[in-house]
């Protein structure tokens, strides 16, 4: 009797490890239908796009890229622009020609008061046109040319001003 009151310690490794395959089948099983669902219903919207709402998101593509890029009249445009330097406020005049959204040449004419203002001046006007000449309109904006980072803000400052005188 005390052989039939032991119990057998293989059974309940047996229960558990059925227990446990039957847990991962269950996750296996329903992850896979949300999947599936979700492809399922990703693929009845495209479905249910009808041409005018195709045409509709076309056109709605096509503004917000027209409107990001921006359409100048061709023309040289002149501006100035200014900056706060340790010297004080400087200026630098700038001169851009605009074709076909592109800057085709470019002019900066340094306006700096202070010694130092003056060489940081002459430093960005070295190196700048690589940077500015041949891009997309919208696409310049100068941070750092030739160890000079002030000047670049007077630039950008005339070239913002550039940019809503060519749109007009």
């Amino acid at each position: 009797m005390d052989q039939q009151n032991k119990k057998n310690p293989i059974i309940p490794a047996i229960v558990a490890i059925a227990v446990i395959a039957i847990l991962v089948t269950g996750v296996i099983v329903f992850t896979g239908k949300d999947k599936e669902e979700s492809t399922n219903s990703t693929e009845q919207v495209s479905q249910n796009t009808t041409p005018e709402t195709q045409a509709d998101s076309t056109a709605l593509n096509e503004q917000s890229t027209s409107s990001t890029t921006g359409i100048y009249k061709d023309g040289t445009y002149q501006a100035s622009g200014s900056y706060n330097s340790p010297g004080g406020t400087e200026e630098v005049d700038v001169e851009l020609t605009i074709a076909d959204n592109t800057i085709t040449a470019a002019n900066v004419t340094p306006k700096a008061a202070s010694p130092t203002s003056k060489q940081y001046q002459s430093q960005f006007v070295a190196g700048y046109k690589s940077q500015v000449v041949g891009k997309n309109v919208d696409e310049v904006k100068l941070s750092k040319v030739s160890g000079s980072s002030l000047t670049s803000q007077g630039f950008n400052d005339a070239l913002a001003e550039i940019r809503s005188k060519a749109k007009s």
